[in-house]
C-alpha cells in the first residue's frame, strides 16, 4: 500500500479551516490532486462534477478523503487477524477494446501468492488475463517481486476447451480490471455499458490505464479525468450501478508509463477481504 500523497503537512490539513488556505497551500494541494493514484465514486463527484475541479475547497475535502482511505486500508492490512486459512481472490483482466469479443478470445490463466494481510498466509490470485493484455508476465513481474509476491503457474485456455478455462462469468469473478490503454468502438462502449446489468454489488471493478498515447495529459488525474470522461461520466452503467465498489486507477511507474497492476490488484484482495470480514459482499467503506 503506498503512503498517502500527502506527507509533512498532513495532520495540519487534517485541521485547516478552509479560510486559512494561502495560495502556496492551495498549489501544494492541487498537485496532491494530480498525484492521486485512484479515483472513486465520491472522488469523482467531488473533483469531477461542474466547477468543481477549479474550487480549492473541493479539493481540500479530496486529498483528505483520499488520505483517510489510504491510512485506514494500511492499518487493515496490519492488523492481527484469526484466520489462518489460506483465501483465494479471482481476477478478469482483459481490454476496453474488443470488449465484445472478451468470451472468444483465448486466456491464460495465472496463478500468484501475494501478502495481503501481515498477519494471515499470502493470499492466492488467480488471474484470467485476456491476450489482448500484451507484454502482461512483463507489465506483472516488474512489480510482483518487490510487493513479495511469488509466481506459481499458469495454463492457457480458450472458450472450446473441454477442461472448462472459461466456464466462469464475468459476474462471478471478485474483480473485473478492464485496460483503458487499448481503444474501444463504438460497440465496446455498448458492451462496456452492458456491465452495468451483469457485474453484481459484491464484485470490485477497475478501469485502468496509462493513456500514454495522448501527449497531453500530464499527471495521474488528467488521465483519470480522461478516462472518466470518456466512457461516459456516471452515464457510464457500472459507474452509477456499483455506488462504492469501483475504481479508475492511474498509478504510473515514475516517468515510466507502465502501470503497477499489482497495487491494483493488492488494493482490490484488501476492498475484498474487508467486505467478506465483515459477513457482507454488497458494501465497502473505502
Amino acid at each position: 500500500m503506498d503512503v498517502s500523497v500527502v506527507h509533512c503537512y498532513e495532520k495540519e490539513l487534517a485541521n485547516l479551516q478552509l479560510n486559512q488556505v494561502t495560495p502556496e497551500l492551495a498549489l501544494k494541494i492541487r498537485d496532491n490532486v494530480n498525484d492521486m493514484k485512484w479515483l472513486d465514486r465520491h472522488l469523482c463527484r467531488l473533483l469531477l462534477r461542474g466547477d468543481a475541479e477549479s474550487s480549492t475547497n473541493s479539493a481540500v475535502y479530496a486529498v483528505r478523503y483520499y488520505n483517510k482511505k489510504e491510512n485506514f486500508l494500511r492499518h487493515f492490512a496490519l492488523r492481527q487477524s484469526s484466520k489462518v486459512e489460506q483465501v483465494t481472490v479471482t481476477f478478469a483482466i482483459t481490454t476496453l477494446c474488443h470488449c465484445s469479443q472478451r468470451y472468444r478470445n483465448r486466456i491464460v490463466r495465472y496463478y500468484y501468492e501475494l501478502p495481503v494481510l501481515q498477519s494471515a498466509p499470502p493470499t492466492v490470485l488467480r488471474l484470467d488475463v485476456s491476450l489482448d493484455i500484451l507484454n502482461f508476465p512483463h507489465l506483472w513481474d516488474q512489480f510482483l517481486w518487490t510487493a513479495g509476491g511469488t509466481f506459481l503457474s499458469k495454463i492457457e485456455y480458450s472458450k472450446k476447451d473441454a477442461r472448462g478455462g472459461e466456464t466462469m462469468l464475468l459476474s462471478e469473478y471478485d474483480c473485473a480490471i478492464f485496460d483503458a490503454d487499448y481503444w474501444a468502438s463504438d460497440a465496446d462502449h455498448e458492451c462496456l455499458n452492458l456491465l452495468g446489468n451483469i457485474l453484481t454489488s459484491r464484485q470490485t471493478f477497475v478501469v485502468a490505464g496509462s493513456m500514454a498515447r495522448i501527449s497531453d495529459l500530464t499527471s495521474n488525474f488528467d488521465c483519470m479525468k480522461h478516462m472518466f470522461q470518456t466512457l461516459g461520466g456516471f452515464r457510464f452503467r457500472p459507474f452509477s450501478a456499483l455506488h462504492t465498489n469501483w475504481r479508475i486507477w492511474c498509478n504510473r511507474h515514475q516517468n515510466n508509463p507502465t502501470l503497477n497492476l499489482v497495487e491494483i490488484a493488492h488494493w482490490a484482495c484488501l476492498d475484498i477481504t474487508l467486505r467478506r470480514s465483515r459477513g457482507t459482499r454488497t458494501q465497502i467503506c473505502l
